[in-house]
């Protein structure tokens, strides 16, 4: 058999003679590398676009900076808005709850990939009560996207893909969490990222958002 890069003989298996098989390797490893980097860029330019839509739509989105002020928060009220979940299921956030905490992440958003722990936690402690749900909503992007990024969270979310939430609720930077009445009427902002026990952070942020346990 022939060495299929230089013709040598190379027994009677097809395979690459000893000296080609480094070129070949040393080729392949570039060829990935390649690859990746289009991948990288294939994403950066979904961001680009994601980014563009929203500008354009009247949204100065900031990935990571919280800009929301505190200023006439209570006057804001969102329509009825259906977001998709799963088995192709519409529904408003949280239609039964007294008061209702959102958080808001998009799969583009570098933030947004490492908040596992704080939806867990947040969850968890407000499935204590009797009167303050919890909905994870993953935003702005296709709903590919947006199925493979809720793979990491431990919570069912609601996909909000063209960011009409986004919008209505007023949010200007992700990550971001905000609170709702039963009349859909935004109560507060907050920042996902507290110091302290479980206790002690929970307490501030339903501080932030205007709420007691």
């Amino acid at each position: 058999m022939l060495c299929p890069r230089c013709g040598i003989s190379v027994g009677d298996v097809p395979q690459l003679c000893p000296k080609c098989k480094p070129i070949e390797e040393e080729s392949r490893a570039v060829r990935e590398f390649a690859r990746r980097q289009e991948q990288i860029k294939a994403r950066k330019e979904e961001s680009r676009r994601n980014l563009l839509r929203l500008i354009g739509g009247g949204v100065v989105l900031t990935c990571g900076l919280f800009l929301a002020a505190k200023v006439a928060l209570t006057k804001r009220e969102i329509p009825h808005i259906e977001l998709h979940a799963k088995a192709g299921v519409q529904r408003e956030i949280c239609p039964y709850s007294e008061y209702c905490v959102v958080m808001y992440l998009t799969p583009w958003c570098p933030s947004c990939q490492g908040v596992g722990t704080e939806v867990k936690e947040i969850s968890e402690y407000l499935s204590r009560s009797p009167k303050i749900d919890f909905e994870l909503v993953l935003g702005i992007s296709d709903l590919n996207g947006l199925n493979a990024f809720a793979k990491r969270f431990n919570v069912e979310p609601l996909f909000d893909p063209d960011g009409s939430l986004y919008r209505a609720a007023g949010v200007s930077g992700v990550p971001a969490l905000f609170s709702v009445n039963r009349q859909r009427q935004v109560l507060g902002y907050a920042r996902p990222w507290h110091t302290g026990s479980v206790e002690q952070r929970m307490k501030a942020l339903l501080d932030e958002l205007n709420l007691s346990f």
